[in-house]
């Protein structure tokens, strides 16, 4: 059995520099991913990691215990679920369809100190950089919209679906900090961290293109109502775009044009 080490805080540092590669050499067993993940271009390239049948992945897991930095499945089976709850990995991703129940238990496991992507998820890594300059990230609702997304858009740096919540705090790493952010977040990511995540970035706020979907309506009489948070942050994230539903063909020409203009 592998020595476990301590974990730092899950700021997603630890999972984004697993994914990155910069880890690789000295921890080679920091991604572990199911051999079904491995071979579907679709929805995973571009990452490296140690892949496993997926009947044994559970039991890695649980093998590796703290080294773990990234979980790729594609389902869960009782041998995964219980090493998933032992020893919670700081990101589980998790490809394939989850029915509600597993997928709240999944959303919560660590109490807050693992994050889940997914179910339904992609999670692609391409290069740095093109003719046009620093590659952007893609993010969308679902996987159907994020492989329409990146053929408008041309190679990215990241592309991922669902958008989760957390998202921003792997935006504001150093990693990507250059790279701009297209897509699309659905209401229930809308969360107050996109608001920090997108203060702070002075000018590069105007190269950002992201838009809310599926936003409740507000009643205005109920200053502390429902629905709330989301539309504050939906209306920060629409001061660029504009209040509008662009098709992923329209949101990488404006990408384009603004990115056209800044460097002019």
């Amino acid at each position: 059995m592998v020595s476990r080490r301590r974990r730092g805080s899950n700021d997603g540092s630890g999972p984004l520099a697993a994914l990155l590669g910069e880890r690789a050499e000295h921890e080679p067993d920091a991604i572990v991913v199911a051999r079904s993940v491995a071979e579907d271009g679709s929805r995973w390239a571009g990452v490296g990691g140690r892949v496993v049948d997926d009947d044994k992945l559970g039991r890695t897991v649980r093998e590796l215990g703290d080294v773990v930095e990234v979980v790729a499945a594609r389902s869960c089976d009782p041998s995964l679920l219980r090493a998933l709850r032992d020893q919670p990995p700081p990101l589980l991703i998790l490809i394939g369809p989850a029915d509600p129940e597993l997928a709240d238990e999944l959303a919560s496991l660590g109490r807050g100190r693992s994050r889940l992507l997914g179910p339904d998820a992609a999670l692609l890594l391409g290069p740095t950089t093109s003719e046009r300059g620093p590659t952007p990230i893609a993010c969308a609702a679902h996987v159907g919209e994020l492989d329409q997304l990146r053929r408008a858009l041309g190679p990215t740096r990241l592309a991922l679906a669902p958008t989760p919540e957390w998202l921003p705090t792997w935006l504001a790493d150093a990693r990507l900090a250059g790279h701009d952010t297209v897509g699309y977040v659905p209401a229930e990511a809308l969360e107050l961290v996109w608001i920090d995540w997108i203060e702070q970035l002075g000018a590069r706020e105007l190269r950002q293109l992201l838009v809310p979907l599926g936003v409740p309506s507000v009643d205005l009489e109920r200053p502390l109502g429902p629905h709330l948070e989301a539309a504050t942050v939906a209306h920060t994230l629409e001061r660029v775009t504009g209040p509008s539903y662009p098709a992923p063909q329209v949101l990488a020409l404006l990408h384009e044009a603004v990115r056209r203009h800044l460097t002019a």
